[in-house]
């Protein structure tokens, strides 16, 4: 069987560098990487811990504005960013203790320290816990971008 030749034809598209590398796509200056967002670990407070006497009946407890704290970190995008954050109850513990959200607070804000939650401690000496999954929404006015965290709240009967 007699094979066809076929011809390659090349071209380069795009400037070729100094050290011959041929650049696709290129552009200098007015492009900005995409939204990204993130937490800054350092200013974490994910658990709320709220020890007292056991007293015979079960006792309810708020956890102070601060007791949680995130502060989302966005990048990219215009630059221009605005912050939506929001909160859910992810997992509430078997003892089927009552753990809500008393008030979000301000939400729109790149750091979210407002939050604060109604919890109950045991009656006698023990845990109740539940978590909490906050999600902060950035938009830099084209596009958005989310990031997800677990807080624990925990009422403890001593």
């Amino acid at each position: 069987m007699k094979e066809k030749g076929l011809k390659l034809h090349c071209m380069d598209i795009g400037l070729r560098d100094k050290m011959g590398v041929i650049i696709i796509n290129s552009y200098t200056g007015g492009g900005s990487a995409p939204l990204a967002v993130s937490i800054d670990e350092g200013s974490i407070q994910e658990l709320a811990v709220n020890p007292a006497p056991a007293t015979g009946s079960q006792t309810s407890f708020t956890t102070a504005q601060g007791d949680l704290s995130a502060t989302a970190v966005a990048t990219g995008g215009s630059g221009v960013y605005t912050y939506t954050w929001s909160v859910l109850r992810k997992v509430l513990d078997t003892s089927g203790s009552g753990f809500s959200v008393n008030s979000t607070g301000t939400t729109n804000a790149a750091t979210w320290n407002t939050l604060t939650i109604d919890g109950v401690r045991p009656a006698s000496a023990g845990v109740f816990d539940a978590v909490f999954e906050i999600q902060c929404v950035v938009n830099d006015g084209s596009s958005n971008a989310a990031v997800v965290r677990d807080f624990i709240v925990v009422g403890e009967a001593l």
